[in-house]
């Protein structure tokens, strides 16, 4: 049986000094409210929605009422279209700051938030965001979904664990300024094709003061089918697009060369082999993994000449 949903990501318009955080949020509700007329399942907004153009000097008390009224507004709407929302916001909540993403049901009701996990310098220092702790994932009526946000998608490890919990989509709002728009196509496609999960990327397009080099903001808001292929994308401008994908439909193929056919993510998560990836929980407290050794033996060092004092001596 088939399960087509139809994905909507927003790009609402880069930052400049003609344009506000609040007419940046005018012009992507805009959006939301245009996307709506196709009926959507699900609709996706980038990250810093609430603040974008006021980061890092942003009036604190954006974090406060003013956040929670766009709340409402996106649940609003959501409620109205008949679809579920993906809302990124920084809040203010018990004497902490939070990098969050609301998610919405059909019914304008919060299913639950995701704390940025991986924050930047930028975030820990001036801004003073607490860092999320956990992978939840949120069982919406069309799927499993979770959230990675912005920098988090430097870690393949975020997408790798939602999956592991049974996330069908991930989306991913983002604010980018200085990623090639190959790279974040690379980033894009390799969350969705080594998880084998839909992913939908959300961020911000066209000509921005914030970015020292002048360039546009690539933007590249997208979704990316299960298989790594680009359905529909957004580049250097403000708009939004759309795809439908068949939740029911993952990528098939052999389990290795000329092994057993079937389902390729439920394939490759049996054969994973968790109990040699101890490395990957070592934690920043000065343990550092064992060096892997060469699969051929020991590098032997090779020689370097007298002559040339510049050359380092040491093995590669």
């Amino acid at each position: 049986m088939k399960r087509p949903v139809t994905i909507v990501t927003i790009q609402p318009p880069a930052p400049t000094g003609a344009l506000d955080a609040d007419g940046i949020v005018e012009a992507g509700l805009a959006l939301f409210d245009a996307a709506a007329a196709i009926r959507p399942d699900v609709v996706c907004l980038p990250e810093y929605f609430n603040c974008m153009a006021a980061i890092p000097a942003a009036d604190p008390e954006r974090f406060g009422a003013p956040a929670r009224r766009l709340i409402d507004s996106v649940a609003r709407r959501a409620r109205a279209a008949r679809c579920c929302a993906v809302l990124p916001v920084v809040i203010d909540e018990g004497g902490k700051r939070f990098n969050r993403v609301y998610v919405f049901n059909r019914q304008g009701e919060t299913v639950g938030h995701f704390d940025k996990v991986h924050l930047t310098e930028v975030e820990r220092d001036r801004i003073g965001v607490t860092p999320g702790r956990s992978w939840p994932v949120f069982d919406l009526d069309f799927g499993r979904v979770g959230i990675m946000i912005c920098y988090d998608g430097c870690f393949f490890e975020s997408s790798r664990i939602l999956a592991l919990d049974g996330a069908e989509v991930v989306f991913w709002p983002s604010l980018q300024r200085r990623y090639t728009d190959d790279q974040l196509e690379l980033q894009t496609r390799a969350h969705a094709y080594f998880n084998y999960i839909v992913v939908v990327r959300s961020s911000y397009g066209g000509l921005t003061s914030m970015d020292d080099s002048g360039a546009p903001m690539g933007g590249l808001s997208c979704v990316c089918d299960a298989e790594g292929t680009i359905l529909a994308r957004v580049q250097n401008r403000a708009d939004w697009t759309s795809a439908v994908v068949d939740l029911a439909r993952g990528p098939r193929g052999e389990r290795s060369f000329g092994g057993q056919l079937g389902s390729l993510r439920t394939m490759r998560i049996e054969d994973r082999r968790p109990e040699t990836y101890g490395a990957l929980a070592r934690g920043r407290d000065g343990a550092r993994p064992s060096p892997i050794p060469p699969p051929h033996g020991p590098r032997v060092p090779l020689a370097r000449p007298a002559a040339s004092p510049h050359l380092d001596s040491r093995a590669p």
